[in-house]
């Protein structure tokens, strides 16, 4: 298992977590170009990213998705509430496949999996 902390902080959160050829990014709220110029530092092409799980829909953790750096059509799990609110056209989100789970649902991704769990904090859900 691996895991590369590509952004922490003020200017945005992202993740990557990998086992057996699967990866998953965790929150996606870094730029595109700048997720793009990290994950190719780090020797990862980003249209190997397998799925994208957002813990919320704030921007320090969803600003990437307008121009993401992955292939068409990614995976990108979230809260039914948030994917429900950054669907919305006028996000700008384009080329992702919106996937709604419920808090305690597992996702499945490859080899990984991962479970999701409620916090208090001021997100839609």
């Amino acid at each position: 298992m691996m895991l590369h902390v590509i952004g922490a902080g003020a200017d945005g959160m992202a993740c990557l977590v990998g086992s057996r050829g699967s990866r998953v990014l965790l929150d996606c709220g870094l730029p595109g170009s700048v997720l793009r110029t990290r994950l190719e530092t780090m020797e990862v092409d980003p249209l190997s990213i397998d799925a994208v799980v957002l813990t919320h829909e704030h921007p320090g953790h969803a600003r990437g998705l307008p121009d993401h750096p992955f292939r068409t059509n990614v995976p990108v799990f979230a809260s039914e509430m948030t994917c429900r609110l950054l669907e919305d056209p006028v996000n700008g989100i384009e080329a992702v496949r919106w996937h709604g789970v419920a808090s305690g649902e597992t996702i499945v991704v490859g080899s990984l999996e991962l479970c999701g769990f409620p916090v208090p904090h001021d997100a839609i859900e």
